[in-house]
């Protein structure tokens, strides 16, 4: 806009101020303008819609550039803030510029349709992100967007513009400082009283063009609060469904609770019982026990027998060793029964060692289960039957040969007699 152009070169002279509309690709494009209104668009439904709201549109033919080339051709070092109002050409602007390349730390778009609160940041927003943007605020207008090699400044978006800044929007201060001016003239020139006259006729112009436009708004107000009671009884309509549901949800939670309760209880049940159960099963383990240390006792009872019976077969092989020099014709008789002698009691010792085989066997039966345990006992139960039947026998023979070998010594000392 040419006047806007102006204003910007006289009183911002040491800015670089171009005159063109940023977009996707260099171009001419027509550019509907709204004289007094920062409503100006590229977009032709847009203008459609506020000239049929009663604004005056005047169309006018303008250059188009990227913003790639006017950085290419105006580079700088670092871009700290890039603000983008281009009422409704914000997804062609953002097309027009390599973020790959350049970096502005910090990138502010209007977000809503022009003079209302319907969001319009679906089209371009995915593209800024994926060009590693962070979204950081929303102000009801625009929204801001923080390089991600720059998060550290999405903490300052934290607490937004509030009372506690004493602002002053910018239509209040331009006015006020009119209002000054035109007073200040008033006063110290009275000869310029025509051109207060304009002035004023500008201001009235303003104010006439401000009326429209807050019709306009008061139209689109009215459209808004029209869809917000809509929208209003639909969340009525959701809410109350939301109660029967939540008040369902409250019975079944209800009811929830008192099965959990009843399984908590079982579960104490079923630990009482289970509890009962060890103890009996340690009063079975400590009699086991008991019968176990009774069969070892047995068993080392019955290693000492059968070393005694060893000590025994020594003490005849040395008899039969002193014998053997005094008779030797004897000897010789008895040979037979010396060699059936020790037969027997290499018998003896092999049931000695099948003794201390059980023992080990009853060694090893503390460790299995009572069950396997009442089977093995019964096994040795009867092995210590045959054990005894055996050693009765053996007993016996013994007590024989004893017998046999005192009347064989009677034999011999009575031929020495002789």
């Amino acid at each position: 806009m040419t006047a806007l152009h102006e204003a910007l070169v006289k009183f911002r002279g040491r800015d670089i101020n171009l005159q063109i509309a940023a977009g996707s690709a260099e171009s001419q494009t027509c550019l509907y303008e709204i004289p007094g209104t920062g409503l100006s668009t590229l977009d032709t439904e847009i203008a459609e819609r506020h000239q049929s709201t009663g604004f005056a549109v005047v169309e006018r033919s303008i250059h188009v550039q990227t913003l790639d080339a006017v950085l290419q051709a105006h580079p700088c070092d670092a871009i700290h803030f890039l603000k983008i109002d281009v009422e409704g050409w914000e997804h062609d602007v953002l097309r027009g510029i390599d973020f790959t390349r350049h970096r502005p730390w910090i990138v502010l778009v209007e977000a809503t349709e022009p003079n209302s609160e319907i969001p319009s940041f679906g089209a371009w927003e995915p593209m800024l992100l994926s060009k590693r943007y962070r979204f950081a605020y929303f102000d009801g207008l625009n929204r801001f967007y923080v390089a991600e090699e720059h998060a550290n400044l999405v903490s300052t978006f934290s607490r937004p513009v509030n009372s506690g800044d004493h602002f002053i929007r910018w239509p209040e201060l331009a006015a006020k400082r009119e209002l000054r001016r035109v007073h200040w003239g008033q006063r110290s020139q009275s000869a310029s009283s025509q051109e207060a006259d304009l002035h004023v006729s500008a201001l009235t112009e303003w104010a006439t063009s401000a009326d429209r436009h807050g019709r306009a708004l008061e139209h689109e107000r009215d459209a808004l609060r029209t869809g917000l009671a809509a929208e209003r009884q639909a969340r009525e309509s959701e809410r109350h469904d939301a109660k029967e549901q939540i008040e369902a949800l409250t019975e079944w939670a209800t009811s929830a609770e008192v099965y959990g309760k009843s399984l908590v209880q079982r579960v104490a049940e079923l630990e009482s019982e289970l509890k009962l159960q060890l103890q009996a099963r340690e009063t079975e383990r400590a009699e086991a026990q008991k019968h176990v240390d009774a069969l070892t006792e047995w068993a080392t009872s019955a290693d000492a027998y059968g070393k005694s019976l060893v000590e025994v077969r020594t003490h005849l092989e040395s008899l039969l060793a002193s014998e053997r020099e005094a008779s030797i014709a004897a000897l010789a008789r008895s040979r037979e029964e010396l060699e059936a002698a020790a037969a027997r009691a290499a018998l003896s010792e092999r049931r000695v060692q099948a003794i201390g085989a059980v023992r080990d066997r009853v060694e090893a039966a503390r460790e299995i289960d009572r069950a396997d345990w009442q089977k093995e006992r019964a096994s040795l139960q009867a092995a210590i039957d045959e054990l005894d039947r055996r050693l009765k026998r053996l007993t016996q023979h013994w007590a024989v040969r004893a017998f046999v070998g005192q009347n064989h010594l009677s034999n011999i000392s009575g031929l020495k007699h002789k």
